[in-house]
């Protein structure tokens, strides 16, 4: 499977093969979705893939660890090398943010649990690395609110 996205006056396919068993999880509907599979699985590749699929439609997208640092070192690269074709398109990296900013002005960016006030009022979609964890050092309510705001993802 290739992610196929059209731009106004840009085609463009990234080269991106998801494993099997997450086709389904970018094929959904839903707005929210839970993988339970082993280690070493693909599930932050196929996080970041689907994050930045969404945010080349959608305004904010976050993926989240228990702590930042665990951000940076389990998903800052896998999101930078999965948006390196879309530099010449526009798409720009703030490493000092943890950001990437994509044509048309959507986001990605990584957090921490342990920082829930820099989170507020800015998230479309959010992906928890670990989401017990996350959720017992957040408050629920804190993400229903936030995310709340904005209308489930249309998904292509």
């Amino acid at each position: 499977m290739r992610c196929r996205l059209q731009f106004p006056r840009l085609d463009l396919t990234l080269d991106y093969h998801p494993r099997r068993q997450f086709v389904p999880f970018h094929d959904r509907r839903e707005r929210f979705a839970c993988m339970v599979t082993h280690r070493r699985a693909g599930k932050t590749v196929a996080c970041i893939q689907d994050l930045q699929r969404g945010a080349l439609d959608c305004p904010r997208f976050a993926y989240m660890s228990p702590f930042l640092k665990q951000s940076k070192a389990v998903a800052w690269d896998y999101l930078c090398a999965a948006m390196a074709p879309l530099r010449e398109h526009g798409a720009t990296v703030h490493e000092s943010e943890l950001r990437v900013d994509y044509p048309g002005g959507g986001q990605v960016q990584l957090y921490g649990a342990d920082n829930p006030d820099a989170m507020r009022g800015r998230l479309a979609a959010l992906w928890p690395e670990h989401l017990a964890t996350s959720m017992e050092m957040t408050s629920a309510n804190f993400f229903r609110h936030s995310l709340a705001r904005y209308r489930p993802m249309a998904r292509h």
